[in-house]
């Protein structure tokens, strides 16, 4: 299941402007200036924003996150791109390129839903500006940021890996000024018609569903500014939004025509010049336009100069020291995280009503079932053999797929995945459930708890997917069985199982990002035996009305949708199966599905009446055995469940047993 590039050996060559050497110079003078003003610029924007207090508020907070942004995103290009300019070597290394690749996509992807963010907040500031501090309110806004963030991470970890995955046959030759993905997979020696497709649905997602959002708020702006016969208001409300929609529309209008003009028109130098202002000029300009356009921030200039001319060193020595240098020497990396993670109610200027987690001072008690001594005990020993029946059947079954060349086809591919994840996800939480049932110490660190809480979501989300991916592969297998080799082909195989990993890690990121974000007053008694989502939002000391929905959608999306996929699946199985007359052939469907029907049955039939019920009826008893099952019992009974069933498994583990008698 391995593709051999020969690329990773040399390097890729970026031909971008070589046949126009005179454009080169020119290029390189204007790409160098751009990228200084871009520093500059964006510098200084972060340091206003964080030193001037009446710039604490949501909208600045969102500018601080944009121009650092675009102080990382022109960094990742820029420099290649000048390097190449200024003399003959066009080359970058194999590296270099991946980490281009990912970081630069990341970042665009980011800047894109941040945008729409930001016209959310102008939406609230013009049409409900009285509900504007409730709505956009400090852990809000650092959610929204950090969904910005988080789902261009996400994008760029499946766009970037499957296109570095496609075979180059040796191909080294962009025809581009930096590694992307629409020049990247063309270098591709097998049909891209996939690729193109599953591009243009990404672009779709993160290009145009953000442009839309941007349109219909922006919509409601115009629709509540005509309404209003002020002048005053009028330029007002222009001021607050002018900046912004200029921003979008230079960023999404040159940005879109790459990603979702067909392939066919998309050819070299415009491809290029377009790039080269969205990557470039657009960056430059961000901080201009929003300095220019914007009294608040050029008054906060003034007086932030004023500051600096007027200072008096009526501090102690460490004190100046430390202004001097937020002032001089402290770098935009540095302003950016202060501003990100000091985002309470000094930063934006609200009041939260005094909201700490005064938690992670201490950590936090998972009651368990403290309720019931007697209990704890036979619990203790029946997780212990559970757990090490766990360790050993899914090694078992991980070795003996990897060993057996029988078993080296799709299903058990799939299948080592699977003991993999059961593996993980059980150990990220038995032993700590092992040490708080062993005596009366039930305590988790804070920093446990979140590594905890991350683990388990991406592998239990992986492990939903994962299941939809096998359900797929029986469906190819009966129904499909003279095709199977050519759909359920290695890469296929491998993409697969990556989209697996990746959704669950994904999920993971938002999820618990927003959970651990939620302020908890000092609450650290976790009614469960490990941290989960629903439980934590339960600590919380807000309305967590909106992050029961979110979590409610997310279940929607990696739990029903798999399950609906997988019931589709084997609907078409049935359906096949039932033409069939032989009976052999029924058992034989059966066996190659059964063990797989068991086991979504058990992990599905448990997770769902966590995730899917409604919270008023998620009673802490009834709540912890449910987890109990799919967290402990179903990763035991899986490499049971597909031993005992399955005769291919069973004959692999007999060959290696004679194998080993015999040596």
């Amino acid at each position: 299941m391995e593709e051999n590039n020969e690329t990773s050996g040399g390097g890729f060559i970026l031909l971008g402007f070589s046949d126009q050497p005179q454009l080169e110079i020119i290029l390189f003078v204007v790409v160098l200036i751009s990228y200084l003003l871009t520093l500059v610029g964006n510098t200084t924007i972060i340091v206003v924003s964080c030193l001037d207090s009446k710039l604490r508020t949501p909208m600045y907070f969102f500018l601080t996150n944009l121009s650092f942004l675009d102080l990382a995103f022109t960094t990742s290009i820029v420099p290649q791109l000048l390097w190449n300019l200024r003399g003959p070597a066009k080359t970058i290394t194999s590296t270099g390129c991946a980490l281009q690749l990912y970081v630069s996509l990341s970042l665009g992807s980011t800047e894109c839903v941040l945008l729409t963010v930001m016209a959310f907040d102008r939406y609230v500031a013009v049409c409900r500006p009285l509900n504007y501090t409730t709505v956009m309110h400090p852990s809000f806004c650092k959610a929204l940021a950090g969904i910005a963030w988080l789902s261009g991470v996400g994008n760029t970890l499946i766009q970037s890996t499957i296109t570095l995955r496609l075979p180059r046959c040796g191909h080294r030759r962009l025809h581009h000024f930096l590694c992307e993905v629409p020049a990247m997979i063309k270098l591709a020696c097998v049909d891209i018609h996939a690729n193109q497709v599953q591009l243009f649905v990404a672009t779709l997602v993160l290009l145009l569903l953000p442009m839309a959002l941007i349109s219909i708020s922006y919509g409601f702006i115009a629709h509540a500014v005509i309404k209003i016969k002020s002048a005053h208001a009028w330029r007002k409300a222009l001021g607050t939004c002018g900046s912004h929609l200029l921003v979008v529309s230079l960023y999404f209008g040159t940005s879109s025509v790459i990603y979702i003009q067909p392939q066919r028109s998309y050819g070299h130098s415009q491809g290029m010049f377009l790039t080269l202002f969205y990557t470039v000029v657009t960056p430059t300009l961000n901080p201009l336009i929003y300095t220019l356009r914007n009294k608040d921030v050029k008054g906060a200039l003034r007086r932030l100069l004023r500051r600096e001319q007027n200072f008096q060193f009526d501090r102690g020595p460490w004190q100046n020291l430390a202004l001097n240098s937020n002032r001089l020497l402290l770098s935009p990396v540095s302003l950016w995280l202060l501003n990100m993670w000091t985002l309470e109610p000094h930063c934006l200027g609200l009041k939260v009503m005094g909201m700490t987690n005064s938690s992670t001072k201490g950590d936090f008690i998972l009651v368990g079932f403290s309720d019931q001594p007697q209990l704890e005990k036979m619990l203790f020993v029946a997780v212990l053999i559970s757990y090490l029946l766990t360790l050993v059947g899914n090694t078992l079954i991980i070795l003996v797929s990897s060993i057996d060349p029988k078993l080296k086809i799709p299903m058990y591919f799939f299948l080592t995945h699977l003991s993999l994840v059961d593996i993980c996800f059980t150990t990220s939480i038995v032993p700590q459930l092992l040490w708080n049932l062993k005596g009366p110490a039930k305590t988790i660190t804070p920093l446990g708890c979140a590594i905890q809480l991350y683990v388990s979501l991406a592998l239990g989300s992986t492990e939903c997917v994962l299941l939809a991916v096998m359900a797929f592969d029986r469906y190819a297998a009966i129904c499909k069985p003279l095709h199977y080799t050519s759909v359920m082909n290695p890469r296929l195989c491998q993409v697969l199982a990556g989209v697996a990993w990746l959704s669950g890690a994904g999920n993971a990121l938002i999820q618990c990002t927003i959970t651990l974000w939620l302020p908890r007053c000092g609450h650290r008694w976790l009614h469960h035996f490990f941290c989960e989502v629903p439980s934590m939002i339960k600590l919380a000391c807000v309305d967590i009305h909106a992050n029961e929905i979110q979590l409610f959608f997310a279940s929607l999306v990696l739990l029903l949708l798999p399950l609906a996929l997988i019931l589709m699946s084997y609907g078409h199985i049935a359906k096949a199966v039932i033409r069939i007359k032989s009976v052999q052939a029924w058992h034989k469907a059966l066996g190659t599905c059964g063990s797989h029907l068991t086991v979504v049955s058990l992990f599905y039939g448990s997770i769902t009446a966590i995730y899917i019920q409604p919270n008023s009826s998620y009673a802490h008893n009834y709540g912890k055995f449910i987890s109990l099952f799919y967290t402990v019992i179903t990763p035991t009974l899986n490499p049971l469940i597909y031993t005992l069933r399955n005769k291919e498994v069973k004959g692999a583990l007999g060959r290696l047993c004679h194998r080993e008698l015999r040596a």
